[in-house]
């Protein structure tokens, strides 16, 4: 006992930030809704209040130089160029594609296999976790399946199921993790006939690890999770994109495993998002998670931004067109888009999309087109056609 009370003396701070700690991960944890709840599925016409600000037309604050229009002369005539690839062999092409995937492969095989992480200058990997993930081996593991790699697809699928494991300790993003690994297994899985009963299970596991970031008070869950069921992230202002871009890889895992929650939680998501006021149903690119309301002073298709719009029309897609609710909302944003983003360059009569910055004060179109809204093109033609050809 005389032992005891010494070191209780001579570590009585370090005693005393332990207990405050602890206190607060039983507050924290205990505030964590031990189910989630379904909300009634509403899609809001509510304009956000900020809107009633903004002056028409919106200002454009930037110009490209004459350095910056001399670039893009050069790069735009050399796309425009009708007789430049007449004689392309299309099918030689594709098939340095896929050199180029294999000798990738082989690379990452040689110095890194199964780590996460991969450095070919300095021929090293590194792992998210301590033991970790398979994340880029899943990955790529549906495109190896596409490009016919039947062996780089075995080696790879042979370690995802005899090798990984997700019960162990970690903080991994629940964004990329789903839509890497678990959307990973789920691709390969079909693709191969829905018969490697190795990869649903190693899906499902990955699942229910990650699906407890959907307890919170709107279901809009943290940006990080944690693999073991004794911990989890807090969840406050999160990114719009990540947490709308989750719905296509738990839904179809649902249907694969008959466990209706899977779906029922990332549906939660969306109907808080139908819900909540919009900019002509253009969303800020971040939004609480304890409200449920969008909050942010930027729109963009770009990070942060993008798969919101995307996976809107993909799950009405999914549904077979069942939930009309998901394709009103997609038809919605598009106009907004259109009224607000789309835009014509002054010499060369190219549309782009930009941005829209300060949306809580005085608005203004930047014309910053990131790299990620190419994704645009082929969303519109998936909606244009019903995703029928």
């Amino acid at each position: 006992m005389a032992a005891l009370r010494w070191l209780l003396r001579r570590y009585k701070w370090l005693v005393a930030i332990s207990a405050l700690l602890a206190l607060f991960t039983l507050i924290h944890f205990k505030r964590q809704p031990t189910e989630v709840k379904l909300v009634r599925r509403y899609r809001s016409n509510e304009q956000h209040a900020n809107m009633a600000n903004w002056p028409t037309p919106l200002a454009q604050h930037w110009r490209a130089n004459t350095e910056q229009l001399a670039v893009l002369d050069t790069i735009i005539h050399d796309a425009q160029c009708t007789t430049c690839h007449d004689d392309i062999d299309w099918s030689h092409r594709q098939q340095r594609v896929v050199s180029a995937a294999r000798t990738a492969w082989h690379s990452y095989a040689r110095d890194a296999f199964g780590h996460d992480d991969y450095f070919p200058l300095s021929h090293r990997g590194s792992n998210f976790t301590h033991l970790g993930i398979g994340y880029i081996v899943a990955d790529v593991l549906d495109t190896l399946w596409l490009m016919g790699l039947r062996d780089e697809y075995k080696m790879g699928r042979d370690f995802l199921a005899n090798q990984v494991s997700f019960d162990q300790r970690g903080t991994v993003s629940l964004f990329e993790s789903t839509i890497r690994i678990l959307g990973g297994l789920l691709s390969a899985y079909h693709l191969s006939g829905e018969t490697d009963t190795k990869l649903l299970v190693l899906a499902d596991d990955l699942g229910s690890r990650l699906a407890k970031s959907f307890n919170t008070t709107t279901g809009i869950p943290p940006e990080t999770a944690t693999l073991r069921p004794d911990g989890m992230s807090f969840a406050h202002v999160c990114s719009t994109s990540e947490s709308s871009t989750l719905q296509l890889e738990f839904r179809y895992l649902a249907h694969l495993t008959n466990n209706p929650m899977y779906k029922e939680s990332v549906d939660r998501i969306i109907d808080v998002m139908l819900n909540a006021p919009k900019y002509d149903s253009l969303v800020p690119t971040r939004i609480d998670a304890k409200t449920g309301l969008f909050v942010g002073t930027e729109i963009s298709l770009g990070s942060r931004g993008d798969s919101y719009y995307e996976y809107m029309l993909k799950q009405w897609l999914q549904t077979k067109q069942s939930e009309v609710d998901l394709r009103v909302e997609y038809d919605a944003a598009v106009r907004g888009i259109k009224k607000y983003l789309v835009r014509t360059s002054p010499r060369q009569g190219l549309t782009y999309v930009g941005e829209m910055v300060d949306v809580t004060g005085e608005p203004k179109f930047s014309p910053k087109m990131d790299h990620l809204v190419c994704f645009l093109a082929g969303n519109l033609a998936l909606g244009a056609t019903n995703g029928t050809h």
